[in-house]
């Protein structure tokens, strides 16, 4: 993630693990698989942003971070940085559902 305002810059690089627990019907647009995630992501020269989420059958995600400040701000934080909590959901369209010929 790049953004950048006036002259200020945001660099954020990262990634995620996710490991499947269920399985989705292949022809419906029956989800029954959820999702744990978890990784680490970089804010250059600010902070490192460890992650953990948990995604219930592919709509909605629940996750919470932790920014760890790793700036020329250590002394004065003590690595001390920020949670954060995410909610999201997604409602997805149904799937085409094509009957086959008996």
């Amino acid at each position: 993630l790049v953004q950048s305002q006036g002259p200020s810059i945001m660099v954020v690089a990262g990634g995620l693990f996710r490991i499947n627990k269920g399985i989705d019907s292949k022809y419906t647009d029956y989800y029954t698989s959820s999702n744990i995630l978890f990784g680490l992501h970089y804010r250059y020269g600010d902070a490192l942003i460890p992650s953990f989420h948990y995604e219930l059958k592919k709509s909605l995600l629940i996750g919470i971070s932790y920014d760890v400040n790793v700036s020329a701000l250590t002394g004065a934080t003590n690595l001390r940085g920020g949670f954060e909590i995410r909610v999201s959901y997604c409602h997805r369209k149904s799937k085409r559902v094509v009957k086959l010929a008996e």
